[in-house]
């Protein structure tokens, strides 16, 4: 079926907001974003998850050089 929203069955590994996602063939790349304890400010992260939309599989990628939020990116 098309031009309707699924959800996906799984949840992103890590928790946080203001990410950047960027599709790359049958991968979703969660990039970057902020973490908050709810005690302090949130913290920019270096984390990359993927996502394998074949096998709904979530997979660790080496972490950034410098933890970013609130950024933009791009896939080609």
């Amino acid at each position: 079926e098309t031009n309707r929203w699924n959800e996906a069955p799984t949840n992103l590994p890590s928790g946080r907001s203001h990410t950047s996602a960027v599709t790359v063939g049958h991968k979703v790349f969660i990039i970057g974003g902020a973490t908050n304890d709810g005690e302090d400010e949130p913290e920019p992260c270096d984390l990359v998850e993927i996502l394998d939309i074949d096998t709904m599989e979530w997979n660790t990628a080496a972490p950034m050089s410098v933890p970013r939020s609130h950024h933009s990116a791009i896939g080609f």
